[in-house]
């Protein structure tokens, strides 16, 4: 079974790719956990890619901004791209749930609790 479930903070705005007969979105997700080593408390961050189409992508689109909490659940999926005879792998998570759990809009004037600017440059 491929199925993930992740809880973080929209690391970017969604960005939003139109086709013909439909549209998809893109954005980062930040996950973190707090672990306590020898005496001191230390955080690890991750960061994922997440896609989403159809329905979701309309969702993500009218409430998605950076720094929003989400909850995602979908499937872990691996791609590979070719440029100039240089394969990239590269793994993404296909969203098949998307909740927000702050009801951030863009037209909202509030700001998310947090924000988050060290984005990794090849996000």
């Amino acid at each position: 079974m491929n199925k993930v479930i992740l809880a973080g903070r929209m690391g970017k705005d969604p960005e939003v790719v139109n086709f013909k007969d439909g549209k998809m979105v893109k954005f980062s997700l930040v996950t973190s956990e707090r672990y306590k080593d020898k005496e001191e408390w230390k955080e690890a961050v991750e960061w994922h890619n997440i896609v989403a189409n159809g329905y979701l992508a309309d969702k993500v689109e009218r409430s998605g901004i950076k720094g929003a909490d989400v909850v995602i659940e979908g499937k872990i999926q691996t791609n590979m791209s070719e440029k100039n005879g240089t394969k990239t792998y590269y793994t993404q998570v296909r969203a098949e749930k998307i909740e927000f759990i702050a009801n951030y809009k863009k037209s909202d004037k509030r700001q998310p609790q947090q924000e988050i600017d060290d984005l990794p440059e090849d996000f």
